[in-house]
C-alpha cells in the first residue's frame, strides 16, 4: 500500500512539472501577454525543513548580491530584486528566449517557530542560502498503562 502511494504521489509531481512547463512554454517571460501585464519572475526555489532549521535555496544566476533584498515580518519573508538584462552586442533575432529577466519577488511562508530575528543568508555560485533557525517540536510523550 506505501508503495503504491509512494507511486502515486511520484506521478503528480511529475504530472505537475510537466503542466508547469508547459504552462510556462505558451506563456513565457518574453511573451506579449506577460510583458503587457508587467507581472515579475518568480526565482526556482528549494525550501527544506531540519529538525533545528528551515534552509531556503533559491537560484538567482547573474543576479548581482547588491540587486537583492530580503525582508522578514511575522512568519514571511519577502526575496525580491531585479536581474540586469544585457543584449548581445549585435543580433538580429532571438531564436530561443527562456532566462527571466527584470525584477522578480518570492514570498515565503515559515513554518511556526522559525525565529526571524536569527534569520541569516549567504549568496555563492549562483544560489541564495537562506537560513531560519526555528524552535524545536514539542515531543509528545506516549503516557502508557500499568
Amino acid at each position: 500500500m506505501v508503495d503504491d502511494t509512494e507511486k502515486m504521489v511520484e506521478r503528480m509531481r511529475k504530472m505537475t512539472i510537466e503542466i508547469e512547463n508547459l504552462f510556462y512554454s505558451l506563456i513565457g517571460p518574453r511573451h506579449p501577454v506577460r510583458l503587457i501585464s508587467g507581472n515579475k519572475w518568480q526565482p526556482y526555489t528549494d525550501i527544506y525543513e531540519l529538525d533545528d532549521k528551515v534552509v531556503i535555496k533559491i537560484e538567482l544566476a547573474g543576479v548581482r548580491k547588491d540587486d537583492i533584498s530580503i525582508t522578514g515580518e511575522h512568519n514571511y519573508l519577502i526575496v525580491s530584486g531585479i536581474r540586469k538584462e544585457k543584449p548581445p552586442e549585435s543580433f538580429k533575432n532571438y531564436n530561443q528566449v527562456e532566462i527571466n529577466y527584470g525584477e522578480f519577488d518570492r514570498t515565503l511562508i515559515l513554518p511556526e517557530g522559525a525565529k526571524m530575528d536569527k534569520v541569516t543568508a549567504e549568496y555563492k555560485d549562483g544560489f541564495l542560502i537562506i537560513t531560519v533557525p526555528k524552535t524545536r517540536k514539542a515531543k509528545k510523550i506516549k503516557i502508557e498503562e500499568e
